[in-house]
């Protein structure tokens, strides 16, 4: 086994695992590979290392689902102009991110900003051992909207499909 460890600044870091994640969500989305471990873990590891070893292999040329190959440098150009927005955690509180973090009742899905929030207080699926990573969760409501619920910052959870269906299929009760 061959292991490869570097470190990064935190700006570069978030950019990079970004990349890795939407990765593994590309190769892996439908069907993750037969032969991998079976830890939950290991298994996480397993296909972000899939996922680096593709994007090494493939450095010159991004792939879309439509027949048309764009090369990395003009990629580079919009990713290099791309918003980056702060969000600011502390001890599991968002002290700061820039946008309306609460919505109440006027509306029922969550908005760029909650979800950048979200993304700052959580980096997996909120639900104690899961890890299931949060891009590849939903966002549910602790209180259902059809009972009052809203869609306010700190009513909001991420949670991976299998729990979000466990939620509300065998009504789990969910707190924070």
């Amino acid at each position: 086994m061959w292991n490869l460890f570097i470190k990064f600044d935190p700006l570069t870091g978030v950019k990079i695992a970004s990349r890795i994640d939407a990765m593994v969500q590309a190769l892996f989305g439908d069907k993750v590979p037969d032969r991998r471990p079976t830890d939950a873990l290991e298994k996480q590891r397993y296909l972000a290392a899939r996922a680096v070893t593709q994007i090494m292999l493939d450095n010159a040329i991004a792939e879309f689902s439509i027949p048309v190959e764009i090369p990395a440098s003009v990629l580079a150009t919009p990713a290099g102009t791309a918003d980056i927005h702060a969000v600011v955690v502390r001890n599991g509180t968002v002290l700061c991110a820039p946008g309306q973090l609460n919505l109440g009742r006027n509306t029922r899905l969550a908005n760029r900003v909650q979800r950048r929030a979200l993304r700052g207080l959580y980096r997996s699926c909120s639900i104690p051992g899961c890890t299931v990573g949060y891009d590849r969760c939903k966002l549910h409501h602790i209180i259902w909207r059809t009972n009052g619920g809203t869609t306010d910052l700190d009513k909001l959870l991420p949670v991976c499909n299998m729990h979000h269906t466990r939620i509300h299929s065998v009504s789990w009760i969910i707190e924070l």
